[in-house]
C-alpha cells in the first residue's frame, strides 16, 4: 500500500518540502529514519539529503550523549538522598516508537523546594554553574557537558495560579523510583505537559513536537490517567479551555478513551492555526513576522509570500495498523491534513497564499482568541 500518493508531484514524493516542515517543528530526526527505510532512493536524490542526514546523525548522537551524561549526575543526586523527577522530553522520550525520535536540547528535572539547595550544591560541586534563575527553575551549565533545568516549581507562580500547590501535589502523588529517577503519576505528568504548552502558546508559540509528546504519552499511559482529576487541575490552573483544545487535537490524531470525560473541541481549529503560524513566524509582532519571512527567501516584488505547500489533504488507510509503530509515525500526516483543510480550499493541489496585512490580522486575531481562553 502506498501511503504517499497525496505527497507526490509527477509521481515523486516532495521530500524537500516535507523536510522544511519537519525541521521547523523539530521532528526531522523521526522522519529521516522513517523515509530512509521506505523511500531510500527518493530521499537520496533530493538536494537537502546530506543536510538532513547529517543533522539527523548529529541530533541522534547528541540526544544519546545528553541522556547518558545525565545519568552520572542523577546517580550522584540519588546517592545523596535527593529525590529527582524527570520532566518533559527526558521522560516522554520513552513513549516514542524509538526514543531518539524525541529531540532534546537539555534535561529538565524537578526537586522539592526542601531539597533544592542540596541539589544545587551537588551540581556546583560537579562543576556546573548557574546560567540563570527564575521563579520556577535554575538553568545549570557545564563546559563540555549539557544543560540542566532544575525545577523547584512546575509552573511560574507569576503566570499560573495554583502553581506551588500543584507542584506539591505532583511530588506527593509520585509513583516511586524507576531505573534512574522518581516518576510523577501519569495524570500529573500530563497536566504539566499541557500547562507547559499553554504557557508557550500564550507567550509565543510551539512546534508540533509538543503535541506529539501529548499523543505518544497518552497512547502509552492512558489506562493510568484520571481525566476527572486532570480537568480539576486545569480548572485550578486557569487553563481548562486551552487544555480541552490541546486534548481535542491529540484525540483527533490518535483517538483515545477519555473515560466519559467530555472534551470541548470548539477551539481546536484555532489552536492548529496558531501552532502552524507561530512556529513558523515566531511572534505576533508584525515587523518580526515580515523579517522572518524575508530571511526565509519568500520576498518577491515587495510582497511577502507564504511557502508553497504541495499537499491539500492526506488520507491515511491504516485502520488495520492502529497499534503499530507505523501508525504512530504516520500520525503527523493527519495534522497536516487539518492544517490544510483550515487554510486552503478543497480540491486545490497547490495554492500560493499572499502574506498580506489581512493575513497578518488573522494571525494576531487567532492568537488573541487563544489568549482569551486563559482564566487570567
Amino acid at each position: 500500500m502506498n501511503y504517499y500518493s497525496e505527497f507526490k508531484t509527477n509521481g515523486i514524493v516532495d521530500l524537500e518540502k516535507f523536510y522544511c516542515f519537519a525541521k521547523v517543528h523539530s521532528i526531522e530526526t523521526m522522519y529521516f529514519d522513517y523515509f530512509s527505510k521506505r523511500l531510500k532512493e527518493e530521499l537520496e536524490s533530493i538536494s537537502v539529503y546530506s543536510t538532513w542526514r547529517n543533522k539527523t546523525n548529529i541530533r541522534t548522537l547528541n540526544n544519546t550523549l545528553l541522556f547518558k551524561r545525565s545519568l552520572d549526575i542523577l546517580s550522584i543526586l540519588d546517592q545523596n538522598g535527593v529525590k529527582v523527577y524527570l520532566l518533559k522530553g527526558a521522560y516522554v522520550r520513552n513513549c516514542y516508537p524509538k526514543n531518539f525520535y524525541r529531540n532534546m536540547n537539555d534535561i529538565d528535572i524537578l526537586v522539592s523546594t526542601e531539597q533544592l539547595e542540596d541539589a544545587l550544591s551537588i551540581f556546583i560541586a560537579e562543576g556546573y554553574s548557574i546560567e540563570c534563575r527564575s521563579d520556577k527553575d535554575i538553568t545549570l551549565v557545564k563546559q563540555g557537558s549539557y544543560k540542566f533545568e532544575l525545577h523547584f516549581n512546575l509552573f511560574s507562580p507569576s503566570f499560573f495560579n495554583y502553581s506551588s500547590e500543584f507542584t506539591n501535589e505532583c511530588i506527593n502523588r509520585n509513583i516511586g523510583f524507576h531505573k534512574i529517577a522518581y516518576e510523577l503519576a501519569p495524570t500529573e505528568f500530563l497536566t504539566h505537559m499541557i500547562g507547559h504548552i499553554a504557557k508557550h502558546l500564550y507567550k509565543d508559540g510551539i512546534g508540533f513536537k509538543s503535541i506529539f509528546d501529548i499523543v505518544y504519552f497518552i497512547n502509552e499511559r492512558n489506562d493510568a490517567i484520571d481525566y476527572g482529576r486532570l480537568k480539576d487541575y486545569l480548572d485550578k490552573l486557569g487553563i481548562r479551555k486551552i487544555g480541552d483544545a490541546i486534548l481535542a487535537l491529540a484525540n483527533e490524531i490518535l483517538p483515545f478513551d477519555t473515560k466519559e470525560c467530555h472534551i470541548d473541541k470548539t477551539y481546536m481549529v484555532v489552536l492548529i492555526k496558531v501552532i502552524y503560524d507561530f512556529s513558523l513566524y515566531g511572534s505576533d509582532n508584525e515587523y518580526n513576522i515580515k523579517i522572518m519571512m524575508v530571511n526565509r527567501g519568500e520576498s518577491k516584488n515587495g510582497e511577502i509570500k507564504k511557502s508553497r505547500i504541495l499537499i491539500n489533504s492526506v488520507k491515511l488507510r491504516l485502520s488495520k495498523e492502529k497499534n503499530s509503530n507505523l501508525y504512530l509515525i504516520m500520525m503527523p500526516f493527519i495534522i497536516i491534513k487539518y492544517i490544510l483543510q483550515t487554510m486552503f480550499s478543497k480540491g486545490t493541489s497547490m495554492k500560493k497564499v499572499m502574506f498580506t496585512k489581512t493575513y497578518e490580522d488573522d494571525i494576531i486575531k487567532n492568537k488573541l482568541v487563544l489568549r482569551n481562553l486563559f482564566d487570567k
